[in-house]
């Protein structure tokens, strides 16, 4: 296929957004209003579910086309396998434009996610320069294992650096780096400038390579639907007011640090107030994407675009006694959104109930790019693959029980918050094994949201076993 003829990709993840809280998938609040008139365009895929509960697994999947068990990037401190192929890479030898935005920082040249892209935008960072990106990069790496017990220690340390590396004016502009994420680059604490900072980035990259002689492969992750959620004002008012002081005595290190709730009151509360936030953050982004569909219209580019949107897991809300997303394999963190608005000659629009996976992405855009490497055995395309059986891993618990520790001095460790694996097959049965041997069974097609464990249940010992042949098996694969 000649490259001209390649259509524009425009990749948006929404980070922590499951479809749990999104109106087109059946939630109660008109949160989505601009999506469902979208998906009169595009297809929705009903059942998607992600490759891990969490940013980095998911991520690597996502670029890789690999499931956790094969990547085998678990942890915050992982870095892409030097051994695999990113997506984007493929994409670029196709013949693509790869433009990364990130406000994540995780998702950052740390973790080595900018492999393949020929420009990527940290949006949490003051400056874009090469040479000052790949000095904090190089910066970042080091300092993991530097002894900066002291002041005078980093003061050495970043002398050091700055001579090693010939940057002199490092200090300078990463002292500005250091103010400018404090006040408004820090998506953890608000990332509304960061959010509207991409969203300006991506007109701006739209309108730059629309006309190039190459097509244009654009991925933006957004962190406006991950907590502590903070969208503008007007949204803060949308479907219910927020009232500031519950959200102040909720960040009480004493009920925020809890991940799973064991007062039943108090999560019921805990889950109501920031179920509303979210809410509100989701209403905000959909905004956000009726906005991003108007301008492609405008620039002429509508008909012809691939328009991706998905998430690389859910929030847990409470559902199942849990809070975030450092733990577990239930629904409401895998179950994730992904609708496709496909270029108009492809076709395909509509309702799709047929069982796919995030890091099935990556095998589709190889067929729509035309590339002739193969995609991993893992990964699926939705342009013409059955998937018979979904498979989503929780593999290091490691470091979130670090978190909990450091932060709590007691808490009870439920089976759901040890690594374990999940397999969804494609009648909607589902099977979670923890480390503890512990297993859960549900029928999805009765209990989606999985409040009823017919573990142990003798009149379905028959799919329990089954099911559990199927992961073994599975997992004798990977």
């Amino acid at each position: 296929m000649n490259r001209q003829e390649l259509p524009p990709i425009i990749f948006l993840l929404l980070d922590s957004a499951g479809a749990n809280r999104f109106s087109l998938y059946g939630y109660e609040r008109p949160t989505t209003p601009h999506l469902e008139r979208l998906a009169a365009e595009a297809a929705v895929y009903r059942h998607c579910f992600s490759n891990a509960p969490w940013t980095i697994p998911s991520h690597f999947s996502l670029l890789t086309g690999l499931y956790p068990h094969e990547h085998g990037c678990n942890t915050s401190f992982d870095r892409m396998p030097s051994e695999t192929v990113s997506l984007p890479e493929i994409l670029q030898e196709q013949g693509y434009r790869t433009l990364g935005i990130s406000s994540n920082l995780i998702v950052s040249r740390v973790t080595g996610m900018d492999r393949g892209f020929e420009k990527f935008y940290e949006t949490t960072t003051l400056f874009q320069d090469r040479d000052f990106m790949e000095a904090r990069t190089r910066y970042q790496l080091a300092k993991r294992q530097a002894d900066f017990t002291s002041h005078w220690k980093r003061t050495k340390f970043i002398a050091r650096f700055m001579w090693e590396n010939k940057y002199v004016t490092y200090p300078v502009k990463r002292l500005l780096d250091q103010l400018y994420y404090r006040y408004l680059g820090n998506a953890s604490k608000s990332s509304t400038f960061v959010t509207k900072r991409s969203m300006w980035l991506t007109k701006k990259l739209i309108k730059r390579y629309r006309n190039d002689n190459a097509p244009f492969f654009l991925f933006i992750n957004l962190m406006e639907t991950h907590w502590p959620y903070s969208a503008p004002p007007r949204y803060n008012k949308l479907f219910q007011e927020q009232d500031p002081r519950q959200r102040e005595r909720l960040l009480d290190k004493k009920i925020n640090y809890q991940t799973f709730e064991e007062d039943l009151a108090l999560r019921r509360e805990r889950s109501e107030f920031w179920g509303l936030c979210q809410d509100q953050e989701v209403a905000y982004t959909d905004s956000l994407i009726g906005d991003l569909k108007d301008f492609l219209v405008q620039q002429g580019l509508w008909d012809r675009v691939m328009l991706i949107v998905t998430s690389d897991h859910g929030e847990a809300l409470g559902e199942h006694g849990l809070f975030g997303h450092l733990f577990s394999l239930y629904n409401e963190l895998v179950h994730i959104p992904l609708l496709i608005k496909y270029p108009r000659d492809y076709g395909l629009t509509g309702d799709f109930r047929q069982l796919a996976q995030l890091h099935d992405l990556f095998a589709t855009l190889c067929q729509v790019a035309d590339s002739p490497r193969p995609a991993p055995l893992s990964s699926k395309s939705l342009l013409d693959e059955v998937r018979d059986l979904a498979l989503t891993a929780y593999l290091d618990n490691s470091q979130s029980l670090h978190l909990l520790k450091r932060r709590l001095q007691k808490f009870n460790l439920h089976s759901c918050m040890l690594p374990g694996n999940a397999l969804i097959r494609a009648d909607l049965w589902k099977l979670i094994r923890w480390q503890d041997g512990t297993e859960e069974l549900y029928d999805l097609n009765r209990d989606f949201g999985e409040g009823r464990n017919l573990s142990g249940d003798p009149q379905f010992a028959g799919q329990q076993q089954e099911l559990r042949r199927q992961l073994d098996e599975f997992l004798t694969t990977l």
